[in-house]
This record gives structure tokens, sequence and C-alpha cells, in this order.
């Protein structure tokens, strides 16, 4: 799939006539010179209806069209579909009913040309029908049944500049493709996505934009009423579940702010309820299980055993010259000083100090409580803080995708919560001639500490998917007794 500029994509849920005037004002004004880098998108979550038929013909008439059916689910988070399927390096979401002020999109794109990488997410200010006034944000304060309301800040925008927001809207927003993080997948029909979002990128380490020139305005009236599915459960479930993900516990004043808010006009047992249905959903959804569970396993064994502790150098040692000499085929000087290199999965001791050059770079969800570890702290004293990442494995660092010369994931796929995706995770770190040493053991079902990974078949499915394999043995590690791969970038 070769990579346009810019992809514009839009959900729709029988909305015929806002998706033909938004695409074709789009069309007529704003990409007539850049039409041949720029590519569309259409969700359509009622495919098989009058409306979605008729979309779904309009958009057979211009090649640069994707027409995407899709019925798994009801609701505005499937807008993820876009990012999926978007060639273009950066996307515009829209809702399927708003109209872009002259030059919004250009102003855009200029925006992207300073800032080529940016993780940042953007949007704009949203003008009332009036065409006079003009919202540039959400305050962060709730109004009724929604956290936000509309606000201008008259400074900021008579400036000119980008400036950090709060929290907005999402008719309109926009990143880079790749830097898109995702709505949580137990998102239920409309609401509550706005903060969860923004929210999201924050603490990723993005920031929140208004760019006062990318203006837009959105038909919000409906005289033959909404077609979609809402309901005032699936809206609170929504604002539990965002926040359960962003703050990774129940006690956080934003989720007391929730059961505040709708506990004035619903009785407050409704509500508590619906906050543990997000709970249990989302531990069943495995990652606060395996926080909770696996992972306060996991912190008490690197607290207690002294494997990595001083004293034991030479059998640290002997471990990872197996894996990497006798195993992968490395010398210590295998890197120049530029090389990339990654440990997913790092754990309380950095195996890459083995190697005497290179970048290195450490990733596990546990590395700051290691640090606090005083048998083994020091071990850390080498490296800088942008080197020290404290996160899942699961969660795509943007900043080494297509870097690494190495990859080393050793012990750690088996005690994820979800493996698949750290493989996919590797892939993208990976560069063309870049190195992946993997081991992990499989075929074993879950237990404390050890999530596992049940059905060997899938875990081999999804290396064959992803890599080219140079090299699988079967057994022979302590650490890792049933397989190793050495792996290349497909």
């Amino acid at each position: 799939m070769s990579e346009k500029l810019l992809t514009i994509g839009m959900a729709t849920f029988d909305d015929y006539d806002g998706v033909y005037f938004t695409i074709q004002a789009l069309r007529m004004f704003h990409l007539n010179e850049i039409e041949n880098d720029v590519e569309i998108i259409v969700v359509d979550n009622n495919p098989s209806s009058k409306h979605g038929q008729a979309v779904e013909k309009f958009l057979r008439l211009f090649t640069k069209a994707k027409y995407i059916p899709f019925e798994e689910k009801k609701g505005t988070s499937i807008r993820d579909e876009i990012f999926k399927n978007a060639s273009g390096k950066y996307t515009i979401c829209t809702d399927c009913h708003v109209l872009f002020q002259p030059n919004a999109i250009k102003n855009l794109l200029d925006f992207y040309k300073k800032n080529p990488e940016t993780n940042d997410l953007i949007q704009g200010p949203l003008w009332n029908d009036d065409l006079k006034n003009l919202s540039t944000h959400f305050d962060p304060v709730w109004k009724n049944d929604m956290y936000g309301f509309w606000k201008e800040d008259k400074e900021q925008y008579k400036n000119g500049e980008p400036f950090e927001i709060p929290m907005m809207g999402l008719g309109v927003f926009s990143c880079r493709t790749k830097a898109w993080l995702g709505f949580n997948k137990k998102f239920k029909t409309f609401g509550g996505e706005e903060w969860y979002i923004h929210e999201k990128f924050r603490k990723k380490g993005g920031k929140c934009l208004c760019l006062p020139s990318f203006g837009w305005v959105h038909r919000f009236a409906r005289p033959n009423g909404v077609p979609y599915p809402q309901s005032f459960e699936d809206r609170v479930y929504n604002y539990f579940v965002g926040a359960l993900e962003n703050y990774e516990t129940e006690n956080h004043p934003f989720i007391e702010s929730i059961i505040d808010n709708f506990s004035k006009n619903f009785p407050k047992e409704k509500i508590l309820k619906i906050l543990e249905k997000a709970r249990t959903d989302l531990s069943n959804n495995s990652y606060l299980n395996w926080k909770n569970t696996h992972q306060a396993f996991e912190l008490n064994y690197h607290k207690h055993s002294n494997f990595r502790w001083p004293g034991r150098e030479s059998e640290w040692n002997e471990q990872w010259n197996n894996i990497f000499e006798l195993f992968g085929e490395f010398s210590k000087d295998s890197f120049s000083s530029e090389s990339i290199l990654l440990d997913i999965g790092c754990g309380s001791k950095p195996a890459l100090e083995w190697f005497n050059n290179g970048i290195k770079y450490n990733i596990d969800p546990l590395l700051q409580e290691y640090l606090k570890i005083k048998q083994i702290s020091h071990y850390w004293e080498t490296f800088n803080k942008e080197q020290l990442i404290n996160a899942p494995a699961e969660e795509l660092q943007n900043n080494l995708i297509n870097k690494c010369d190495f990859i080393i994931c050793w012990n750690v796929l088996d005690h994820s919560y979800n493996w698949r995706k750290i493989l996919e995770n590797a892939a993208n770190y990976l560069n063309k001639n870049g190195v992946f040493l993997l081991g992990t053991d499989h075929g074993h079902k879950s237990h404390i500490g050890h999530p596992g990974i049940e059905n060997s078949q899938e875990l081999f499915d999804q290396i064959n998917n992803l890599f080219v394999i140079n090299k699988h043995v079967k057994r022979g590690f302590k650490t890792c007794r049933t397989s190793a791969f050495i792996l290349q970038k497909k």
C-alpha cells in the first residue's frame, strides 16, 4: 500500500446527505491541488440501509476513496477503523456532517510540514452556526451528562499560533497516523470519548493542540431524530472504562466525579453497578487482572530473588554469553556507538550491558519500581532517562519505529497480557536489517506470574506472519525452556 500524504476519514450511520456534502465540499474547495496525495475513507456502520447503499454508490464515482462496511459493533469508537485502513502519513478524522473554513486543510498540512514527526493531537476551533462566534476547546467541567463544555480562548485564538487545550469535541481531530492511540475496545455506542482520548495522548507524552486556522462548522440539528443507538448506561460505562484505562485505579478523583455527577439524577447504586461492570469487563479483558496479580507477583520476585544482585555476576554473564554469543552469534563489539539496541521486558538488570556499544533502550512496566531496589538500582546509572521506558511492552513507542538494529525479548511474552501486540510492536521497531532475538515458553496454562501462551501454533503463526525466521531452537536455555528464535523483519 503506497503512502499518501493525507487520509480524510469519517464514520457514518444513515447520513448520506452529510457524507455527500462533506466530501464534495472538500473536493471542490480544499483538495484541488493535492487530490492525488489524499485518500478519503468512509466507515459505514449501517451499510445495508438505503443510506449505506447510496454512500457506497457515491464513493464508486472517484477512485481515491475507500468504502468500509462495518457492523461488528455500533458506536462512534468505530473511527479506529479509519486509522487501521489509512495509507496517509497524516489522518483527519471528521464527522460526516462537517464543513471546513477556507484554507483549513492547507493550514493543517503547513503545520505538519513544520512538525513532520509530531505525536500531538491536533484540533481546530468550532464555528457556531452564525459564523461569528466560536469555541476553541472544551472546559473540563461536567455539564449535565457530558464532561466538557464549549469555551473560547479569545487571546490565544487571535494570536494565531497553535496552543495547548485541555480537551475538545471530537467532531474533527487529526494526528500522524502512526501516532493514533485508539479508543478502548470496550466502548459502547456513543459518549465518553472526549477527555479520555486527550488524557491518553498526554500520558504518552503528546500534547493536545488547537490550531486556530483549522476551523470547522458542524451540523448538530437532526429534524428526523438520531438514527443510531444511544443510552445513558453506555455513556456512563464509557466514562468509567476510559478512566480505569487511563488512571489504572478506581481511587481517582475523575472516577469520583463521574459517580457524583450522574448520582444527581440517578440512584447512586445504579451508577456503582455500572462501575463494577466496567471494572469486571476490563479485568476480563486481562489488563487490570495482569497488573494487579501477575505484575504484583513479578515485582515481589525481583525484590527477593538475588540472582541479579552483586556476587552472582558469573552466573548472569554465563546466561547472556549463551544467549548472545553461542546462540545469537554476536560479539561484544557487534554494534557501533550509533546502533539502536532495545530490550523489551528488560527486568531488573540490564542485559544490553553485555554489548560494549550502542544506544540502549529498555522497556518494562515495573522499571521505576526496580530502580527503588537498592541492591540493583546502581546497574541503571549509566542510562539516560529517555532510555528507560516505564511502560507495558504492549504500548507502542513511536520514537523507536523502524529504528532498531537489535532487539532482545527474552522470557517475556508469556509474562505479558497481550503477547501478540508485543510481537507486532517488535516488527514495527526493527529496521530493514535489524535482528530480533526472541525467547519464550509456550504451550502451558496461565498461572501466577505467567499469564502464558497456551496455544503454541498461534504463536508460530504470528511469528511467521511478521518475521523471517533465521534460526529456531527448541529447548536448551535455563530461562527459556521451550523456544528461541533469531528473526528479521519481513
